[in-house]
């Protein structure tokens, strides 16, 4: 990210510099979404497992971290393996070019989602987590979620509803027999990511 907002500052296309373009501003802006949101969702996790290594976790924590473990390294890998092939292509041919070391960069990342434990296997043990904890870690998810969507300001007042409803629709008892079946795995452990980083995003913004 870094290297890619310095680049736009100094190469032209059409005959302006990429920062003016705002197509490439919104690409670049979609990244760092990404990368801080891959950065707040590791953060959570970190702090989860520190009280879980100094015995400070509730049950409810323990239960989520149970969860969020597989979570978040099925989805940041992915991420990063995205991020870094947009982040290259916004250098166009210099990107590509090994002097640079940014094509290490993305072969570097392309080994995460399998290093880790493949996305496939990763979405299988979300769903174990669901069987083993006999739906605990589901019902501590919902809550750490809903606990932290709060707010008066009107554009994350939007944002919380947009999440709560994204949660209570994926948990809704109708969808129960789905969570039987692995089918659905990659899909279930990608929503629950993708809402949770919506909590944390807005507890980030409310924050500042």
């Amino acid at each position: 990210m870094s290297l890619a907002q310095d680049y736009c500052l100094r190469r032209s296309v059409f005959g302006k510099l990429l920062v003016v373009h705002p197509l490439h501003m919104q690409t670049l802006a979609r990244m760092e979404v990404e990368t801080r949101a891959a950065f707040l969702l590791t953060m959570e996790v970190g702090c989860l497992l520190g009280k879980q290594e100094c015995n400070k976790a509730s049950d409810v924590e323990l239960q989520l971290l149970r969860l969020l473990t597989p979570i978040t390294k099925l989805y940041t890998a992915k991420q990063s393996m995205q991020v870094s092939s947009e982040g290259l292509e916004s250098f166009g041919g210099q990107g590509y070019i090994e002097d640079t070391g940014i094509p290490g960069l993305m072969r570097d990342a392309q080994v995460l989602p399998i290093w880790e434990g493949t996305t496939n296997v990763l979405s299988l043990d979300v769903l174990r987590s669901v069987f083993k904890s006999q739906g605990q870690v589901l019902k501590a998810f919902h809550a750490s979620v809903s606990d932290k969507l709060h707010s008066s300001h009107p554009t994350l007042k939007i944002l919380s509803e947009q999440v709560q409803s994204s949660m209570n629709k994926l948990l809704s008892p109708q969808n129960y027999e789905l969570l039987s079946e692995s089918l659905p795995a990659r899909d279930l452990a990608y929503s629950l990511a993708r809402i949770y980083i919506g909590m944390a995003i807005h507890v980030y913004i409310r924050g500042c």
